[in-house]
């Protein structure tokens, strides 16, 4: 509509006057645009906003003359407000999820003191992600890398311990006892260390009930008394098998003696095969870890082996793993693709997270890798309960979660499907009971792996 400034001027809000006065003088004086926004009150008392457009124009008898118009921007200036308010609001839960997340790590690390490196290193890089989902699966996995580490390490610091206490009071006394022997007796020494060493390597050997109760019976009718101590001490030094050629030590006054040498060797050689094992699977979960956690810039873009990515996080979850989830991989070689490797493993360790809970950590997890074309498709299939079909439409968007409280606040598939779309790629999904499969389509980069299937 037209203007009327002397309508305008009375309606103007006290609080925009002054403002518009300025406004219209400097436009008025430099023959500029006069484009500007105000509040007015109509009579009834209610506010509203408008939008006043005109141009001066300098008249021949020197008088400046300005047309204009004016629009009303209620409605879209009351939709700014309400799209700042919900985006202020979003913004709150994350950080107050963000926060609750960091209070959470502080009390991991306090309750994980001998593994304060490798949890210091974890809290330092959950400080630097600034995604609330990765926040809360790093939250979830982090008890059980405590777990998977403190395993090992319990394993390695107690075969220590019984090392010292070997060296100190049973391994200096074995030169001079092996001195003293004569020749059948060093024999039967050797040959026993020598099988004994062997069978140590086998941290997985059990002797059953049923075995001691057949060495039993062989050594009672020979006539030679079948002690529990005697049977444990054949029995860790893997002897069984061999039981029948050695009835004439199992008779001889020294037998306890090089039996009891034997086992301080074969011993000595099971505790460091213990050390070797615990140390190496400490290794593979803290390697596994470090991998996670390596963070690239925002922008950064590489070559990505996908199936690699999501065997470091199948790592991370494998406590949460083995005790009632089988996972079933069918990784395909040639998967790679080119993008951001921390954003694309924080779409991965989502849908895992989300297979899982949404089987209640019991169950069967699908993992597919595949070359279709030009594309890596990324599958995962859970046997939880589905996707009901009335919000089948909803599950992407922003903060809306069917999870129980404190599982996740809603933005999980938001990103994923944020991310993926972002690196040019796309996501699919379908759901029924016992079955949902989301699939993640990826542009393949140029690899010359060979496109060959392993699980």
């Amino acid at each position: 509509m037209l203007v009327d400034a002397s309508r305008i001027y009375s309606q103007i809000h006290p609080d925009d006057i002054d403002r518009i006065i300025q406004e219209e003088k400097k436009a008025f004086d430099e023959l500029t645009m006069f484009d500007t926004e105000a509040r007015f009150i109509l009579q009834s008392g209610e506010v509203v906003w408008r939008h006043l457009v005109c141009r001066p124009r300098l008249l021949n008898n020197g008088d400046v003359l300005a047309d204009g118009i004016e629009m009303d921007i209620t409605k879209l200036k009351k939709g700014e407000e309400e799209i700042k308010a919900l985006y202020n609001g979003m913004e709150q839960k994350v950080l107050d999820r963000t926060e609750e997340l960091r209070t959470a790590n502080r009390e991991l690390l306090e309750a994980n003191a001998e593994l304060e490196r490798t949890l210091t290193h974890l809290g330092r890089a959950q400080k630097q992600l600034v995604q609330a989902e990765k926040l809360a699966a790093l939250g979830q996995i982090a008890a059980g890398i405590a777990h998977e580490l403190n395993t090992p390490l319990g394993a390695i610091l107690s075969s220590n311990r019984s090392i010292i206490e070997l060296i100190g009071k049973r391994l200096p006394a074995l030169p001079g006892f092996l001195s003293g022997l004569n020749k059948t007796e060093r024999r039967w020494f050797t040959e026993l260390a020598g099988e004994g060493l062997r069978q140590a390597v086998d941290l997985n050997r059990q002797l059953d009930r049923s075995a001691k109760q057949k060495m039993k019976l062989l050594l009672s009718d020979s006539g030679i008394k079948a002690s529990p101590a005697l049977l444990n001490t054949i029995s860790d030094i893997g002897l069984q098998e061999q039981l029948p050629e050695l009835m004439d030590l199992m008779r001889h006054e020294r037998r306890d003696e090089i039996l009891s040498a034997v086992s301080s060797v074969v011993l000595l050689r099971r505790l460091c095969e213990i050390i070797a094992l615990g140390a190496d699977k400490a290794s593979h979960v803290v390697g596994a870890l470090n991998s996670y956690l390596r963070r690239e810039t925002d922008d950064a873009v590489s070559t990505i082996d996908i199936n690699e990515e999501i065997e470091t996080i199948l790592t991370l979850y494998q406590n949460r793993l083995k005790y009632g989830v089988k996972v079933k991989k069918h990784f395909t070689g040639g998967a790679f693709v080119t993008g951001n490797r921390d954003r694309l493993n924080q779409v991965w360790i989502n849908l895992i997270n989300n297979a899982l809970q949404a089987m209640d950590y019991k169950g069967t997890l699908g993992i597919t890798t595949k070359r279709e074309d030009e594309w890596v498709m990324v599958s995962f299939a859970d046997t939880g309960r589905g996707i009901p079909g009335e919000i089948a439409d909803r599950i992407f968007d922003p903060f809306f979660t069917t999870k129980k409280h404190g599982e996740g606040i809603g933005l999980g598939l938001e990103i994923v499907r944020s991310i993926v779309e972002g690196a040019g790629g796309r996501v699919e999904f379908e759901s029924e009971p016992q079955k949902t499969v989301f699939r993640v389509y990826l542009r393949a980069a140029n690899a010359d792996d060979p496109q060959k299937e392993r699980s």
